[in-house]
């Protein structure tokens, strides 16, 4: 029962890692790098907030659902989400760190 709401949290902070942090990037002239992001990104916070929040929200309801239909995997996809985002942060506060 705590697995469900635990990797949701994880995805979610990590998610606001990415997001803070490609923020903050932006505010030492750094680029967003993600193609898909770089639109939203010129729309500043905003819609960095609103980019992050949906592929986070829809990842929550597809494994939600999976887990509902008895999918073994389900937890697979919020997990990767939670190492991608945090390894996205990770690389936006180094970038800030070198373009200080």
């Amino acid at each position: 029962k705590w697995l469900e709401p635990a990797l949701f949290g994880a995805l979610a902070l990590s998610v606001g890692a990415d997001v803070g942090s490609t923020i903050g990037a932006m505010e030492h002239g750094i680029e967003e790098g993600n193609p898909v992001m770089k639109p939203l990104a010129k729309l500043g916070p905003a819609g960095m907030i609103l980019g992050g929040a949906v592929p986070v929200g829809a990842s929550m309801l597809i494994a939600h659902h999976l887990k509902k239909k008895k999918v073994p995997a389900w937890w697979v996809e919020p997990l990767v989400g939670t190492v991608v985002h945090s390894i996205a942060a990770g690389l936006n506060a180094r970038a800030v760190k070198r373009a200080r």
